[in-house]
């Protein structure tokens, strides 16, 4: 029972007291952050590494949104399918002006469809388009960054247009 009174006598500590204990050990801690800690080095670094990383993250989030070509290539759809060791993404490689031509990019379909394309009808068409070794007209968008989960090449086919079918 005495315990309980003097426990209850105790003065309440001002919030302004606490404030100041807090202060004084940020304080403390911001003077020692050039000292060396351990294995986990200074507790400076850890927060600038920390702030880099989320900036560096945030950069890419907004760069993966940014479209820097829309353009219209005409010739032979090589190779076409389904592609990735963690993320199974279309994949394909383009022959400009045909197959007798050298000069060759990659492509892909974006399967989270950011440009409204029907993802599963484009790949029965670029699927058609190998088998038969037509000439399409492929239009599509590149942006500036891509995740590995969206696509491995930046280009992402939103229309193909068959032009002839080779016999």
């Amino acid at each position: 029972m005495e315990e309980q009174i003097q426990e209850e006598q105790k003065p309440n500590k001002s919030i302004g007291f606490k404030m100041k204990k807090v202060c004084r050990g940020v304080k403390r801690w911001y003077q020692n952050a050039n000292e060396w800690n351990g294995c986990f080095g200074k507790p400076r670094n850890w927060i600038f590494g920390g702030l880099a990383a989320i900036s560096l993250v945030v950069g890419a989030c907004k760069l993966n949104d940014v479209q820097v070509e829309d353009s219209v290539y005409q010739g032979q759809v090589l190779s076409f399918g389904r592609e990735g060791f963690i993320w199974d993404t279309y994949e394909g490689q383009f022959a400009i002006g045909g197959g007798n031509r050298s000069s060759t990019g990659l492509f892909s379909l974006d399967e989270q469809a950011r440009n409204g394309e029907n993802v599963p009808e484009l790949a029965k068409q670029l699927y058609d388009a190998v088998n038969t070794r037509a000439i399409v007209r492929v239009h599509g968008t590149k942006s500036a960054l891509c995740w590995p989960w969206r696509s491995s090449s930046n280009y992402h086919i939103d229309k193909v247009e068959v032009i002839n079918q080779e016999e």
